[in-house]
């Protein structure tokens, strides 16, 4: 007979930040969610980056600013693969959820290494607007975590 897994681990991220969650059973076989770490993209326009002339920014300069937006996704998309790809070592995970919304998932893909890779099961859909609390009962994750008891 195979007993359960009592935790999963999830990683919720957009460009901007992402959060670790450690999702563990309760005696009463409810799922909990505790949010471990969070981490965040050093860029500072993140509060005009969807307004580029609200930043002071002429129309002509547009380009270089969505290049300057590009390039800070993949960075951050790097960074975010090698801090999920430290946390499966320091503390010993076989498996990451990963959700990110479409737009991040591509450079956050193309950042896992191939020691991370079969580690992650990647979901495309953005969850960065749940409160840590409210992701054990969304539909995406509530599936994930009864899949975990019924293998």
């Amino acid at each position: 007979m195979t007993i359960p897994p009592t935790d999963q681990w999830l990683a919720v991220t957009d460009n901007r930040w992402a959060k670790l969650v450690h999702c563990t059973r309760t005696k009463g076989g409810r799922w909990h969610a505790e949010e471990v770490e969070t981490i965040q993209s050093g860029w500072e326009e993140h509060q005009n980056r969807d307004v580029p002339a609200a930043a002071g920014k002429k129309p002509e300069h547009a380009s270089g600013w969505a290049h300057k937006k590009e390039e800070e996704t993949k960075r951050f998309s790097k960074e975010v693969a090698g801090w999920l790809e430290k946390h499966a070592q320091d503390r010993k995970i076989h498996h990451f959820s990963v959700f990110a919304p479409d737009h991040f998932m591509g450079p956050l893909r193309a950042s896992w290494s191939a020691r991370l890779k079969p580690m992650v099961a990647e979901q495309a859909v953005d969850l960065t607007h749940l409160k840590v609390g409210e992701l054990v009962e969304h539909p995406k994750v509530a599936l994930i975590l009864a899949k975990a008891l019924n293998p």
